[in-house]
Parts: C-alpha cells; structure tokens; sequence
C-alpha cells in the first residue's frame, strides 16, 4: 500500500480517485499526510520560528510540525480552521475516526518523542489558549465545546483565487440552476457526473459541472443542453446564482456555499468531507448522498428533494442569517492581535 502515485506524466487524478474506494490505502495515505512527513518538516518550522521571532502562532491544527515547533521554542499557539472536525461530537463514526484510531498510537508516540503533551479531536490538534473554528451554533448544533470558539465565516474580501473566463450568458434564469464541483483532489468521478447530466436530460433545471481535467473525457461524449461544462467555474461569482450546490464537502466550499445561503448535496470521498457532509445532513441545510451508488432517477429526485424542500430553504436561510452576523475573519485578527499585545 506505500506504493509511489504515478508520475507526473500519469493521470493521478484518477489514480486518487481508484484508490480513495480502498479504505487501507486511505489510511496509508493519510497517515503520509498527517504523520509521515511530520519529523523531517519540524526544523525548518524551527528556523522560521527562530528567525520571524512571533509573539503568537497560528497554526492549521492538522499541522503538526507547526504545533511542535511552538512547544519546542516556546512560543503560544492557537489554531484557526474552517473544518468541522473540530467541532464534531466525539461519538461520530466516519472512516476519518477509524483511521485516526489506527494511527493514533504512532501519534501519541511522534508528539511524546519531543515530550510535547497534546490534546486532539479527530486529527485537530488543539490549543490550551484558543481554537477558532469558522461557523456559527445555527449550523453545528449548541454544543458544549468551552475550548472551541466559533466566530463565524471567512469569505475572501477580494477575489478567491479561481477566477477564470465563464459563459455567464448561458446561465438559463428561468430555471434553477444547480452547481457541481466535486473538489481539486476528488474531482475524477465520471460515472457520477455522467448520472448527474443524465438525471437533468430534458428537465426544467440547468446544471454547471465544473470538473477539471475530466472535462476532456466528458465533452466528447453527449452532453445535454441544459448542462454548461466547464474546466473551473469562479465559485464565489458564481453560487449567489445557484440554486443548490452539489459538492464533496471541501471545508470551503461548504462554508461558502451556506454563507450565500444555497442548499447543498454532499458527497464526501475523503478525509474530514464526511465531517462537513455530517452537519449539513444533521443541521438540515441540504442533504448527504451517496452519489456513487445512485442512478440517474435516485440522482433526480436528490436534486428535486434539495431545490423544492421548503424545510431547506428555511434552515438555509437561518444559518446564512447567523453567518452574516459575523465576520469570522475580523474576529480572528481581533483575537489574534489581542494575545499579541499581550505578549509584548
């Protein structure tokens, strides 16, 4: 299972995508990316400590190198994060907590190496000071979580980062209009994007498929009339137009997508996707499906389900009021440069 990905000539989107169906490779490769590459990563993370001198650090708390480089120079550190791990209700059963409990011993053992002592929820590594998550109670439930705050949501203030040339004038406004991106990593699903294109066929509804490079493999292929496929898709100009977004779950996309108040479908592939899918299905501001499994009839009535439940629309229109009471990334650099000051 620790076999090397193609090369860079392969097409390792595809790779991922065959491999993430195996639950052991998962578990290899997300040891790989949370342990594995941690010790040879800890030094230079010192250095940079070394050299910047911070009063205070804020660390991913899935970034483990960071979070021993603190300890190990002395320096405070809280964690800032828009995944729902964090904030997830330790019962929860994803295969994200069964392959933590598999590694978690290996872990133990990397933090207690440096006699670092922590505390973690799920792969979170959290901090004794602050731990920020980026969402609000009306999403994750009113839960006792004391050593989590939830300050709200982080839109970019300016652009994201994905803009790119889109065909605005074949947006169908007489019609819902539904987006589906299926993440950077996981996007390689083309039996679900060829059920989702034959699911709308000659329905009043229009699809936006943004899907990497799979585009080549599905334009030469029928492509309905009512679907716009596209290689990327500018997400944030794009979902206040959408009438549902289904996605894999990505801590972004879900925190966006609700902050521009449009119901979701979820279907997570990998790593903490589940965790958002969980919150979105419990909290009721859409649904998560298993699209793998499902034909192109099961795949229409998830999508009529999401775009007509009133229910939906009602709690979509709830949280998105409690994300636009507050600016989580103002409430982050507020109590970032508080602890700061505090530390000159």
């Amino acid at each position: 299972k620790n076999e090397a990905p193609p090369p860079v000539t392969a097409n390792r989107a595809k790779y991922f995508a065959e491999n993430i169906k195996d639950k052991e490779w998962c578990n290899f490769s997300l040891k790989t990316n949370y342990l594995d590459r941690v010790p040879a990563a800890i030094e230079p993370v010192r250095k940079t400590l070394r050299d910047f001198k911070p009063a205070i650090v804020v660390v991913d708390p899935k970034v483990y190198e960071g979070v021993i480089a603190c300890e190990l120079e002395r320096i405070p550190w809280i964690t800032l994060s828009p995944s729902l791990t964090m904030v997830s209700p330790e019962y929860l059963k994803t295969d994200l907590s069964a392959t933590v409990n598999w590694f978690s011993t290996e872990r133990d053992k990397l933090f207690l190496s440096h006699n670092v002592a922590a505390k973690f929820r799920f792969t979170d590594c959290l901090s004794s000071i602050h731990n920020l998550c980026f969402t609000t109670d009306e999403l994750i439930g009113n839960v006792n979580l004391p050593d989590i705050k939830r300050i709200g949501p982080s839109l970019p203030a300016g652009d994201r980062g994905d803009e790119c040339d889109f065909p605005w004038k074949k947006l169908d406004d007489r019609v819902p209009v539904v987006y589906v991106n299926l993440g950077t990593q996981t996007f390689w699903q083309p039996g679900i994007m060829r059920n989702l294109m034959s699911a709308v066929r000659d329905r009043e509804v229009q699809l936006v498929c943004s899907v990497s490079a799979l585009y080549d493999t599905l334009a030469n292929e029928f492509v309905p009339s009512n679907v716009i496929l596209v290689r990327d898709a500018p997400q944030l100009s794009l979902l206040p137009a959408m009438a549902a977004f289904v996605s894999h779950g990505g801590a972004s996309s879900v925190m966006e997508s609700i902050a521009l108040g449009v119901p979701l479908i979820v279907c997570p592939f990998y790593d903490d996707q589940s965790h958002q899918a969980h919150f979105v299905d419990k909290c009721g501001v859409g649904q998560r499906q298993d699209l793998s499994n499902m034909d192109p009839d099961e795949c229409w009535r998830a999508l009529q389900f999401v775009l007509e439940s009133p229910r939906i629309k009602e709690t979509v229109a709830k949280v998105q009021f409690s994300y636009k009471k507050y600016d989580g990334a103002n409430e982050a650099a507020r109590i970032i440069s508080r602890l700061a000051s505090r530390r000159d």
